[in-house]
C-alpha cells in the first residue's frame, strides 16, 4: 500500500493527528484505550490491520478514535479500496486483504477526522514531537 494515494492520505492523517489527539482525547480517555508512551526515543507503531475489510464498523484500535462532521455524518468506517469519491472515514487496502491503512475522504460537506490518546508514561516531559513518518510511525 505505498502508492501515492495512501502516502497523500497519510501525510493528511499526519497533519491532523496533533488536532485530532486533543478532539477526540475525551472519547478515547473515556473509554480508558489511551496509547501508553514508556521509553523516550522510541517509535510508536500501529498497522491497522484489525480495522474491517469489508462492510462497515466503528471498531479501531485502543487509543485511536474517528469522528466525522457534516452532512452524513455517522459513526462507522466503510472498508474500500481507494477507488471510491465519495467523502467518508475508510479502512482501504485491497478486496478482501486484512493489510490496511486507515483514512479518509474530505468533501466540502462532510469531514473525517482520525486521531489518537497518548499518555506519557515516561516518567519524563516530552517537549516535542517529531513529523510523522510513512508508514504510520511516530518517533517520541
Amino acid at each position: 500500500m505505498k502508492n501515492a494515494f495512501f502516502q497523500l492520505m497519510l501525510v493528511a492523517a499526519c497533519a491532523l493527528l496533533a488536532c485530532a489527539a486533543l478532539v477526540l482525547h475525551h472519547t478515547a480517555s473515556a473509554s480508558g484505550a489511551g496509547i501508553s508512551l514508556t521509553t523516550l526515543g522510541t517509535a510508536y507503531t500501529q498497522n491497522f490491520d484489525t480495522l474491517a475489510s469489508s462492510g462497515t464498523s466503528s471498531a479501531v484500535p485502543a487509543g485511536w478514535a474517528f469522528s466525522e462532521s457534516g452532512t452524513n455524518a455517522n459513526t462507522t468506517y466503510t472498508a474500500g479500496t481507494g477507488s471510491s469519491s465519495t467523502a467518508d472515514t475508510y479502512s482501504f487496502g485491497a478486496t478482501g486483504s486484512t493489510e490496511r491503512a486507515f483514512g479518509g475522504l474530505r468533501s466540502s460537506s462532510l469531514v473525517p477526522t482520525i486521531g489518537a490518546c497518548f499518555t506519557n508514561d515516561t516518567g519524563r516531559q516530552i517537549t516535542k514531537l517529531p513529523p510523522c513518518a510513512n508508514e504510520s510511525r511516530l518517533l517520541v
